[in-house]
């Protein structure tokens, strides 16, 4: 992957350790602290890896694909959801 992808990268790393690293209390994540509950990780993905988006009904037309190659580069901030790097649109 590209320098393009640094910031997005580091930003992983931020979550993951705040999700799975040691805080202050012993056997405690921050995340544990914060949220009073352990992480799911069984959700995590692995950076860089190929995905597919999928394309909602409303937005394609019956032979038109259900899904967008793209590659994970994270977990977005606001909402719940996964941050993708479209392949197609470059973005």
């Amino acid at each position: 992957m590209g320098k393009q992808f640094w910031g997005e990268a580091l930003n992983y790393v931020v979550y993951m350790l705040n999700q799975t690293g040691t805080s202050g209390v012993l056997g405690k994540t921050p995340n544990e602290l914060w949220f009073g509950k352990k992480a799911e990780i069984r959700y995590f993905k692995s950076f860089g890896a190929e995905v597919y988006v999928h394309i909602p009904k409303v937005k394609r037309r019956k032979l038109d694909p259900k899904a967008r190659k793209g590659i994970f580069i994270g977990y977005d901030e606001n909402i719940k959801g996964y941050r993708v790097f479209s392949l197609k649109k470059e973005k």
